[in-house]
């Protein structure tokens, strides 16, 4: 809230609260019952990293791919191991992010991520597989220079991984 000279405290509008900072976004999401803000944050997530997969589709040059390929493999690697793989998941989407060289689109799709991350759950026995196949459609459109691909496959991903990990409605 402002305060204003001889007015006293008043809270603001919502629309004007800057919603990538840590405590603004960690309060809404503690009061939102219907975790409809998480599901939003996956949208706007969704829509930041599909952008970046089609730039990085259009900038990739030999280099990246190998580092997208190798981080590729370590992820392969590392299916089952729980942090570690969470961890390889990360690092697959940082290099993507890196290639399409879109510091700002970066820096919120990390915050929306490291948030969610904080309330949702582990997902189930078969969603590293489904995490590798979801990845290789993104390498391999990245791969291929095909903006659209990567952007459609990026958007499948995020949106199939949130469908994964979200807690039920009733927080069960």
């Amino acid at each position: 809230g402002a305060v204003v000279q001889g007015r006293g405290a008043q809270v603001t509008d919502p629309i004007e609260w800057n919603l990538l900072d840590r405590v603004v976004l960690s309060v809404m999401i503690e009061h939102d019952d219907e975790l409809g803000i998480l599901d939003e944050l996956a949208v706007v997530r969704g829509q930041l990293e599909s952008v970046m997969a089609a730039t990085a589709a259009g900038a990739r040059d030999a280099d990246d791919l190998a580092h997208l390929h190798a981080a590729h493999e370590v992820l392969v690697a590392s299916a089952g191991k729980l942090e570690a793989f969470a961890r390889n998941d990360v690092e697959f989407h940082a290099i993507i992010m890196r290639i399409s060289k879109n510091t700002l689109a970066g820096g919120i799709a990390r915050t929306l991520v490291r948030r969610a991350g904080e309330y949702s759950r582990a997902p189930g026995p078969g969603a590293h597989r489904l995490t590798l196949e979801e990845h290789a459609a993104v390498l391999d459109a990245i791969e291929a220079g095909d903006d659209q691909r990567a952007a459609d496959a990026m958007l499948e991903h995020i949106s199939a991984a949130w469908t994964r990990r979200r807690l039920p409605r009733d927080r069960a």
